[in-house]
């Protein structure tokens, strides 16, 4: 789906998109992008290093899919990338929160 679409798919399953990337880690929040928009960039390496696991799209339109929110484990491919670090925390894998995205 466009962003436009996403934004509203995530709005309707009590989310909220954000527009920024976060500046450090908040429980709760979930990255959201796909692999071919996530090879090399800077700021993927920066959400790692903050703790965030970059998450497929697929995470959120399986879960309105399903009206189940399942969280991936780290086995899952729906992680895209795994944070280089630990937030400082609980992880994000074990958030019971609604889930927002950011570009």
């Amino acid at each position: 789906p466009s962003v436009s679409e996403m934004s509203l798919i995530v709005s309707c399953a009590g989310g909220r998109m954000v527009k920024s990337a976060p500046k450090s880690f908040a429980e709760g929040t979930f990255i959201l992008s796909c692999a071919d928009d996530i090879a090399g960039k800077a700021q993927v390496k920066k959400l790692q290093r903050l703790g965030y696991a970059i998450y497929d799209k697929e995470l959120i339109l399986t879960g309105v899919l399903r009206q189940k929110w399942l969280l991936p484990d780290e086995e899952n491919a729906l992680v895209l990338q795994r944070p280089d670090v630990a937030p400082a925390s609980s992880s994000p894998l074990s958030s019971s929160k609604e889930p927002a995205k950011s570009n």
